[in-house]
């Protein structure tokens, strides 16, 4: 294989990854709207366990359900955030990539 050739598939690999690197956006993004969505699901019971706690005096299980929403809600943004650092690098890297196969 010349040169040009080795280029032109380099080129091909790179975007078969940049559809790849799409691809894994768009399903984090879909991940973070059904996050979202527990969330909120998590919440509203939350707030019918507050009501019930109101009425029967159920402290302890409303604290202990509002430790676990915390914790799920920065566990999921914790994560989140690793997979937007990794994508971030792989994005880095095929720019650098790129620009070194249009120096060639």
């Amino acid at each position: 294989m010349d040169t040009e050739e080795n280029i032109r598939l380099e080129h091909r690999r790179l975007d078969i990854k940049d559809q790849h690197l799409y691809d894994a956006k768009r399903l984090l993004m879909q991940v973070e709207e059904e996050q979202e969505c527990y969330c909120m699901e998590l919440d509203r019971i939350l707030n019918e366990l507050l009501q019930c706690n109101n009425h029967l005096g159920l402290n302890n299980i409303y604290m202990r359900f509002t430790y676990v929403r915390e914790y799920l809600a920065e566990t999921m943004e914790d994560c989140n955030k690793d997979i937007r650092k990794q994508m971030q690098f792989l994005e880095d890297a095929r720019f650098e990539l790129k620009r070194r196969l249009r120096n060639l």
